[in-house]
C-alpha cells in the first residue's frame, strides 16, 4: 500500500504542476491550522486558480503534522 501511495502522488503531483502553469488567472493560496480531537495539529495550504477552461479549480498542496496543540494564538 505505501508503494501505491508514493506513486499515486507522483503522478497527481505532476498532473496539478501542469494545471498551475495553464491557469488563466493568478494563483490564489489559503492555508488553515486545526486540532484533532485526539489532540494532533494539523496545517493545510491549498491552491485555489481558474483553469484553462474557465473552471475554478483548488487543491491541497501541503498537508502538515505538528507536535503541538494549535490554540488560536
Amino acid at each position: 500500500m505505501p508503494l501505491l501511495i508514493g506513486k499515486t502522488f507522483v503522478v497527481y503531483k505532476e498532473m496539478i504542476k501542469g494545471k498551475l502553469k495553464k491557469a488563466l488567472l493568478k494563483l490564489h493560496f489559503t492555508t488553515d491550522c486545526w486540532t484533532s480531537l485526539n489532540k494532533t495539529a494539523y496545517q493545510a495550504i491549498t491552491v485555489h486558480f481558474v483553469d484553462e477552461f474557465g473552471q475554478m479549480l483548488k487543491a491541497i498542496l501541503a498537508l502538515r503534522e505538528h507536535k503541538e496543540e494549535h490554540g488560536g494564538e
